[in-house]
């Protein structure tokens, strides 16, 4: 991954509430320029509405405005005429990786690999790759202000606040096991370096997006490693 990554994020990714928080809010902070399209959004929210029938339709489609006022340039369009050339095990997915091609990704995150071929993507510089993988990479380009996120997030989920091994035992049930075990094994000493400012519109739009999440919970239920430790105790 380069230091700062273009991706598509697929449906699978969107669908669990905590993930999709995290994955957004690390885009917000400048660390991945994450993309996305009509198609990619009416799928994930349609399989909360099948999985959830208590959750309002408007809840979701509130979320995703949010994401994309936070984030005006993520929004993918026009990528229809690439869809005819992509073969797939599944054709259903292949606007997904469409969407990728118009954006001109480097990687597709999803945890669905086995839907998206190597040899179907590499023509296109593109990879299938897991978002435990994924947040990985990230976390070792940019410890600090990964562990910034983190935190934010974790202190945004308030009923109940969790503390900090909490929140990274809850990450990995949600299948990020890879990413707590490089931020639990890390040892003190680094000094930390500032966070990851934000604009006041984009620390706005981030509050709001963190009151709905807050409300719709339910919905989906300097820096060799050595030296994060620090970082994890006085920040996550």
């Amino acid at each position: 991954m380069t230091a700062r990554p273009i991706v598509v994020y697929d449906a699978n990714v969107l669908y669990p509430a905590q993930l999709r928080d995290l994955l957004m809010r690390l885009a917000v902070a400048g660390l991945v320029r994450a993309h996305g399209s009509d198609q990619i959004h009416a799928e994930w929210m349609a399989h909360v509405c099948a999985r959830h029938p208590d959750v309002r339709r408007e809840q979701l489609e509130r979320t995703r405005v949010l994401t994309e006022h936070a984030l005006p340039s993520a929004r993918v369009e026009g990528y229809e005429r690439h869809v005819a050339s992509i073969s797939l095990p599944d054709p259903a997915d292949r606007h997904v990786v469409a969407a990728a091609i118009e954006a001109e990704a480097q990687a597709v995150v999803t945890f669905n690999l086995r839907d998206f071929p190597h040899e179907v993507l590499k023509p296109h510089g593109l990879r299938a790759v897991h978002p435990d993988a994924f947040v990985v990479s990230l976390y070792e380009a940019h410890p600090d202000p990964v562990v910034q996120v983190m935190h934010a997030h974790r202190i945004s989920l308030r009923r109940p606040l969790k503390s900090p091994e909490e929140y990274l035992a809850e990450l990995a049930r949600g299948g990020l096991t890879q990413t707590v075990t490089a931020v639990r094994a890390v040892t003190p000493s680094c000094n930390h370096s500032r966070p990851v400012p934000l604009s006041l519109r984009e620390r706005f739009i981030a509050e709001q997006f963190t009151i709905h999440e807050r409300k719709s919970k339910a919905i989906g239920s300097c820096s060799p490693r050595k030296n994060t430790r620090r970082v994890l105790s006085t920040r996550l």
